[in-house]
């Protein structure tokens, strides 16, 4: 009987020694040497209690057993709530049962070869669980607060836990973030295009990044930030120089800035054994690293292949690209409205604070509206050099002093532009339409009167110098016979006159001044010369002409 109590009492005592370094590590985990230290000390009290209760007998271990796991529960329940109580009765229930299985298999070696692997057993099954499966996490650091998580969830003492999606951090599990004993890590879990700013109440405590993180005591989410470029669109009611009200729309697409940071992955291949008839894929990728031009890859999926080991393609790739900078800068620059409401002593102040992403929109009414105030409705329309496009430059201004504005602010401006530049009345059209009426009718009247004027000016010089022109022709022919001493007959010198106009006809100039039927009067002249009686002709020498010399 003695080497049966002996024979327990050895199960005890290295049962207690494996499970008071469970107990220290878990209390490591949750309040670092504090912890470590109590849930030692509690766990060693409680094989000790065994110990002495394992004295007398088996049943007597049982009874101690009991009564430890309800001084367990109460303890459970003063420092964790019901939860935290009845996780203890189950975890102390499960290993008092494995110490029993361990025992009857085989005593000693029952104990060392079953309980002990069992109970370690389970707690690396729930290290990798939480580590690998339930949370995605990154690093040994966030291992370690991701199995902290698990416990202070079943305990009730974790800080409060979050999923953002769509610019909004939903609260999934509530938590006390102001705990201090015994208390988890908070847990912010976002997509690749979100990031949150966090703080204490007091100061900024960093930039989380995309993915996993964790939070501690006082910190909680400030503001959750869209890493994907944003548009907005908006109606401008602006006043020309003039004092005419304009409404057109106006558009800016803009993101948090990147820096030097640009989107990137990494694709891993790895060679499958050879099969026969298998179809290899191959894809190639296009990736662009301009923050201007399309930030995400193509995939392009070329003709197939038979035969040939396969090829396995693990594509990993980064978050959207940021600037932790710009993050707080963006945070910073928030607009806060004050508001005050009644009168007197009912009189209730309210604030309303407008994010980053609603500052842009009111600093680009605000450009726009200063630089449409520079110009008058007449500049807009630029009647008086139709070179200039007036929409082209105040858009070219509107992006450069939009992207000076807000550049402190950590906001990368993409592109924008606006809309046909419309006055607010539409009767405006037609009052400005007959005003440029009234201005330009003088000048077009004034301009069609000098067109007329050169014209006929024109005219008259043609006229004089085909009648120049003539007169000279026939003016040689005439000395051309005063020279020889002949005399020339009436009838020849019309046929001279009609031969001088042919010849004047090869101008250009001459032609188009002439009626269109100046060729068949000549041809009816001439045949009417050549028909009728010609006069006796002299053929006495004349004396030339003066001044008619050939």
């Amino acid at each position: 009987m003695e080497d049966y109590n002996l024979t327990l009492l050895a199960s005890l005592a290295i049962t207690s020694i494996a499970c008071t370094a469970v107990a220290a590590f878990i209390g490591y985990l949750l309040q670092k040497t504090f912890g470590a230290l109590l849930l030692a000390t509690l766990t060693l009290v409680s094989f000790f209690i065994l110990l002495a209760m394992a004295i007398p007998g088996p049943l007597t271990l049982i009874v101690g057993m009991i009564i430890v796991g309800l001084l367990g529960a109460l303890l459970g329940r003063l420092m964790f709530k019901t939860k935290g109580a009845l996780i203890i009765v189950a975890l102390w229930g499960s290993l008092c049962g494995l110490f029993g299985i361990g025992y009857f298999l085989s005593e000693i070696a029952g104990v060392v070869l079953v309980t002990i692997p069992a109970m370690l057993l389970f707690w690396f099954t729930i290290f990798v669980l939480m580590a690998k499966y339930v949370l995605p996490t990154k690093d040994n650091e966030q291992r370690w607060l991701a199995m902290k998580s698990f416990l202070t969830f079943n305990l009730e003492r974790n800080y409060p836990y979050y999923v953002v999606e769509d610019r909004i951090a939903d609260l999934r599990v509530k938590g006390n973030r102001f705990g201090q004993s015994f208390v988890g890590p908070g847990i912010v879990l976002t997509g690749a295009d979100h990031v949150v700013l966090i703080w204490d109440g007091l100061n900024y405590k960093g930039v989380r990044p995309p993915g996993l993180t964790f939070t501690d005591r006082f910190e909680e989410i400030k503001e959750v930030f869209d890493l994907r470029p944003q548009l907005r669109s908006f109606m401008v009611k602006a006043t020309t120089k003039d004092g005419i009200a304009l409404d057109f729309l106006a558009f800016v697409p803009f993101r948090i800035s990147t820096g030097e940071e640009a989107p990137s992955f990494n694709i891993e291949t790895e060679v499958m054994p050879k099969e026969k008839e298998v179809v290899q894929e191959e894809f190639v990728f296009h990736y662009s690293q301009t923050i201007d031009d399309s930030q995400y890859p193509e995939m392009t999926q070329l003709p197939a292949k038979k035969g040939g080991p396969r090829k396995k393609h693990t594509i990993t790739g980064n978050p959207f690209p940021y600037s932790k900078d710009a993050v707080i800068c963006a945070a910073r620059a928030q607009m806060i409205e004050y508001r005050r409401e009644g009168e007197g002593k009912a009189q209730v102040e309210s604030r309303n604070s407008k994010p980053w992403h609603e500052l842009v929109p009111l600093m680009a009414d605000r450009v726009l509206k200063n630089i449409i105030a520079q110009y008058t409705f007449d500049q807009l329309c630029e009647p008086f050099d139709p070179k200039r496009d007036p929409r082209t430059e105040i858009r070219e201004r509107y992006l450069a002093n939009l992207k000076a504005a807000v550049r402190p602010w950590g906001v990368q401006i993409i592109g924008g532009g606006i809309s046909n530049l419309m006055p607010a009345d539409k009767a405006v059209l037609n009052t400005r339409i007959e005003h440029w009426r009234t201005l330009w009718a003088p000048k077009i009247i004034a301009q069609l009167g000098k067109a007329e004027a050169e014209a006929v000016s024109l005219e008259a010089k043609a006229r004089t110098l085909a009648h120049k022109d003539l007169i000279t022709r026939i003016g040689i022919t005439l000395a051309k016979y005063q020279g020889s001493g002949e005399k020339l007959g009436s009838w020849a010198a019309v046929l001279q006159f009609i031969d001088a106009i042919e010849n004047m006809m090869g101008n250009e100039m001459v032609r188009r001044a002439l009626p269109g039927d100046v060729i068949s009067t000549l041809n009816m002249l001439k045949d009417a010369v050549n028909q009728g009686s010609k006069p006796a002709e002299s053929h006495e020498k004349l004396e030339p002409l003066p001044g008619l010399q050939p």
